[in-house]
């Protein structure tokens, strides 16, 4: 490295110190790292075919907006979503498949839920130590789309009841999913299916800590308190169960 790119690196970690920007050592720190690259980052769909480096395809996938919102054509639209999806379904390195569906939470486009749906699912071939923090973060990003055709996937995992016969790992593991779940269903204010799975898990629930996030949402959805649970219709059971090893259906 020349005292010129040294010095370039120096005042880029100064501008980082007084803006708060973590990242930045990050960048210097990674494999990969060169000067250019800090200030000129490549195109993430070059890095995410063609490097190895996990920390740098996390970063691309991150960086992967979509493209119909920055006026893209309908062929990079569907490449950004494809790439994305496969990704968040089957993605070998778990910092990339977290990033992948972390940005397919933020993109408009339909096919981004069952994407995030299918991820959910996917997380049944993980170990149950990445299962339970891939299916959490499937579920916040079903949130994050503020998709209606998200909320009723939501509700339905947010009612399912953990099984008993698990050990106090997988239990906390599996509250982890529900409260997941219960969070995410705050960003569906005109969703029926939303506000029944929160009053009704804010009445019945015997978990404290799923219960009272309930309490949150209801009020977060209707900007009330739950109604008594006499006064509550009452809603199908739930048809599957929460695991950490492997999703009953």
């Amino acid at each position: 490295m020349t005292i010129m790119q040294l010095r370039c690196v120096a005042a880029g970690l100064a501008c980082a110190g007084l803006a708060g920007c973590a990242g930045f050592w990050d960048e210097v720190t990674s494999r990969e790292f060169s000067v250019n690259a800090v200030f000129n980052p490549p195109d993430p769909l070059t890095v995410i075919k063609t490097s190895t480096d996990g920390d740098a395809r996390a970063k691309a996938f991150q960086r992967l907006t979509e493209p119909r919102q920055r006026d893209g054509g309908q062929v990079e639209q569907d490449e950004a979503v494809q790439i994305l999806t496969q990704a968040a379904i089957s993605e070998p390195q778990p910092l990339c498949r977290m990033a992948a569906i972390r940005t397919l939470g933020k993109y408009q486009d339909p096919r981004a839920v069952p994407a995030l749906i299918s991820a959910f699912d996917g997380a049944n071939e993980l170990s149950p130590e990445l299962a339970f923090m891939v299916r959490s973060q499937a579920l916040t990003a079903l949130g994050d789309t503020k998709q209606p055709a998200a909320a009723s996937f939501v509700a339905e995992v947010a009612r399912r009841p953990l099984k008993a016969d698990v050990s106090e790992r997988e239990r906390s593991q599996g509250r982890d999913v529900r409260l997941a779940a219960v969070r995410s269903l705050k960003n569906f204010p005109g969703s029926e299916a939303a506000v029944a799975a929160a009053q009704q898990l804010a009445n019945n629930e015997k978990d404290i800590a799923v219960r009272d996030r309930a309490r949150e949402t209801v009020v977060a959805l209707t900007g009330k308190e739950p109604e008594p649970a006499s006064s509550v219709p009452a809603t199908a059971p739930a048809t599957g169960i929460v695991t950490v090893g492997h999703q009953q259906k």
